[in-house]
C-alpha cells in the first residue's frame, strides 16, 4: 500500500514523513505484541539474518524509498536524516529497537550510496533545533 500510494499526503513532506514514520511504528509495535518483532535480538528481524521475519525491513525500506521519491526542494541526505531523526526520535527509550532502526538505517543509507557524515550532521541539528 505504502508503494501504491506514494503521494498519500501532497505538499508537505513533514507530514508525509511523519505518516511513514506512524506507519512503521505501528507495524513494529503490532509484531512485538504478535511476538514476531524480537526485541531481545534486533538484527534476528532482518530477513538476511532469519527469513522467516515478518518483514519489518521490507517496510521499513518502503518506507525510505518513498521518502526518497516525495517531490521536494530537500537533498536526499535531508529527506532520509529527518525521517531516521523522527525514528529515532520515537524510540530513542526503546534501546533494542534504537539498534534496530540503527542498523536499518545504516544498511538503507550504505545501499543507496548516501553520505553518513552529512546524514548524521544533519540529523544532530534537527536534535539542536529541538532542544
Amino acid at each position: 500500500m505504502i508503494n501504491k500510494y506514494p503521494l498519500a499526503i501532497d505538499n508537505n513532506f513533514e507530514k508525509y514523513a511523519k505518516f511513514l514514520a506512524l506507519i512503521l511504528s505501528t507495524f513494529i509495535f503490532n509484531g512485538i505484541i504478535q511476538g514476531k518483532f524480537v526485541l531481545a535480538n534486533p538484527k534476528q528481524n532482518f530477513k538476511i539474518n532469519n527469513p522467516s521475519s515478518f518483514g519489518a525491513d521490507n517496510v521499513f525500506y518502503a518506507c525510505c524509498n518513498n521518502i526518497l521519491k516525495y517531490p521536494s526542494d530537500l537533498k536526499s541526505e535531508e529527506k532520509i536524516a529527518f525521517y531516521l531523526w523522527l525514528l529515532v526520535k520515537a524510540h530513542k527509550n526503546i534501546e533494542s529497537l534504537f539498534e534496530w532502526l540503527s542498523i536499518a538505517g545504516s544498511s538503507f543509507i550504505l545501499g543507496h550510496f548516501m553520505s553518513f557524515d552529512e546524514i548524521n550532521r544533519l540529523i544532530s541539528n534537527f536534535d539542536n533545533l529541538e532542544k
